[in-house]
């Protein structure tokens, strides 16, 4: 059986919202009420997901002065996405051309089942 953090972290990148706002960051740098216009959904889901993702590494912000107000703006932190089911176990790769490979820890072993 998967663990259940493995589980979890799964579960947070591959939500609906989750993709499309990573499909619309790929573009540019973007603020939550930005991301949710586009998408048109409600900036307090937006915000949700990128906290989510921002605490996988999946993205991160910065703030910045934009006029009068201070924004935080996000964008992406990898390049990409990699899973392998081997029989070791599930183990996630974040790609990134800055950093190389980075694996989201997982702790215990994953039965799979004998085929």
């Amino acid at each position: 059986m998967v663990e259940e953090r493995t589980r979890e972290s799964l579960r947070k990148i591959f939500r609906k919202n989750a993709l499309n706002i990573l499909s619309v960051l790929r573009v540019s740098l973007l603020s939550p009420r930005e991301i949710a216009k586009t998408l048109d959904v409600h900036e307090t889901k937006v915000a949700r997901e990128l906290k989510r993702l921002e605490e996988l590494g999946i993205v991160r912000s910065s703030w910045t002065r934009i006029g009068n107000r201070n924004v935080k703006l996000y964008s992406l932190a990898i390049d990409g996405l990699k899973i392998t089911f081997g029989k070791e176990g599930v183990k996630v790769y974040l790609e990134s051309g800055k950093y190389g490979r980075i694996s989201i820890p997982i702790t215990g072993k994953t039965a799979l089942p004998r085929v």
